[in-house]
């Protein structure tokens, strides 16, 4: 009779709940990553949480264990995609909880939130197959019309990083039109796109128009309108009524994160398109 120790049905129960969770992949660029990432921004306190917020901010950021523990559910049920923003103590979170489970995990992170090298520089610890310009240095460069050769110094500099160059925006109704008429060395858009139209800015119509008619893969972000829509809900109209090819979700929860990546598998487990 084999004897196993404690640490051996550990590990043995772990890799059986790795195999809970399976989302298919896509290439953007010829480089792969999953159709549904686990998000960041409630460790950050973002905004769009309203109320919630400084609660989120004082819960993560307070105690960034509480982000490296969750990070740790994901990695233990399946979830191999996450999208981090360029702040330090959620890099760290999350290269602690690989170095625990220590698998193959693809990123998408996003820089220029503060400092675009030092955020570089802090993303490059966990070499992230993507990068995207964030938004609030992306949408007014654009908007404005001025500077935009930094732009390209920017995704050039994305590029010589070793990842696929992106941008995000808080405008892509207005601002994804403007930037593909500029050919900008880029592959990729994060962009709020969800069905009640919350954050899609300036328009909901608009917006869709706009990822309709780019050549560019779309993820989607904010697409559960901060919790103001259903998992299953959201993720239908992500992959079936818009041209979304990928999706971020911000997760704060095990509850959460149960939910959302079960109803992520189960929607794309169905052949919409």
């Amino acid at each position: 009779m084999e004897i196993y120790s404690l640490e051996d049905i550990a590990v043995k129960v772990r890799n059986m709940l790795k195999e809970t969770i399976k989302i298919p992949m896509l290439k953007i660029a010829g480089r792969s990553i999953p159709r549904v990432l686990m998000g960041s921004s409630p460790f950050i306190g973002a905004g769009q949480f309203g109320y919630k917020a400084f609660g989120y901010a004082k819960k993560f950021l307070g105690n960034p264990e509480n982000i490296v523990n969750l990070y740790g559910e994901a990695m233990s049920i399946g979830v191999k995609g996450y999208h981090l923003l360029g702040e330090e103590k959620v890099v760290n979170a999350f290269l602690k909880a690989v170095k625990v489970h220590g698998e193959i995990f693809y990123v998408i992170g996003t820089v220029g939130m503060g400092s675009f090298k030092r955020e570089m520089e802090l993303l490059a610890k966990v070499e992230p197959g993507f990068l995207a310009l964030h938004a609030m240095v992306f949408d007014k460069t654009i908007r404005a019309k001025r500077f935009i050769d930094k732009l390209f110094v920017y995704m050039d500099e994305i590029k010589e990083s070793g990842a696929v160059p992106g941008v995000a925006t808080h405008r892509p109704g207005e601002t994804i039109p403007l930037t593909d008429e500029l050919n900008l060395p880029m592959e990729f858009y994060l962009a709020p796109v969800n069905k009640t139209g919350i954050f899609m800015e300036p328009a909901k119509e608009k917006t869709l128009k706009a990822v309709k008619n780019t050549k560019k893969a779309v993820i989607a972000m904010k697409c559960l309108a901060a919790g103001k829509i259903n998992p299953e809900e959201a993720f239908r109209y992500i992959f079936s009524e818009t041209r979304c090819e990928a999706a971020a979700v911000g997760i704060a929860s095990s509850r959460e994160l149960t939910e959302t990546f079960k109803a992520a598998q189960s929607v794309l487990s169905k052949s919409f398109r």
